[in-house]
């Protein structure tokens, strides 16, 4: 059993505003997203795809939705942080349309990459 986020840690988020929405292949969440509603930008909190679904494209499909959500919410931006020492993961969000707006060094995590797609 996957158990990237627990359930305390999703309420939590519930609690906070944070809307989160899952991939379902046959009633199991196969992938997750949870995004936080902010004045002007939409921001990716967390994107989860077990990993025999990776490479699949239901994350591209994911961040599609939260394009969408964006431009519906007429949001000017969505960001999002990542472990800046992931490259497959910053090549992947740079391919969708991502770039880089800052790099941030934290004790707990190391560098972390903000990253920011304007919404057209």
């Amino acid at each position: 059993r996957h158990s990237a986020l627990r359930f305390e840690q999703l309420k939590e988020m519930y609690d906070c505003g944070i809307k989160m929405y899952g991939y379902f292949k046959e009633k199991q969440v196969i992938a997750f997203i949870s995004l936080e509603y902010q004045t002007d930008a939409l921001k990716i909190k967390d994107i989860v795809v077990l990993p025999e679904y990776q490479a699949s494209g239901i994350g591209t499909k994911l961040l599609n939705f939260a394009k969408e959500q964006a431009r519906e919410n007429n949001k000017l931006k969505i960001i999002l942080g990542m472990i800046y020492a992931n490259k497959k993961l910053k090549i992947w969000y740079e391919k969708n349309g991502f770039k880089i707006k800052e790099i941030i060094t934290y004790p707990s995590t190391g560098k972390v990459a903000k990253m920011e797609y304007r919404i057209k």
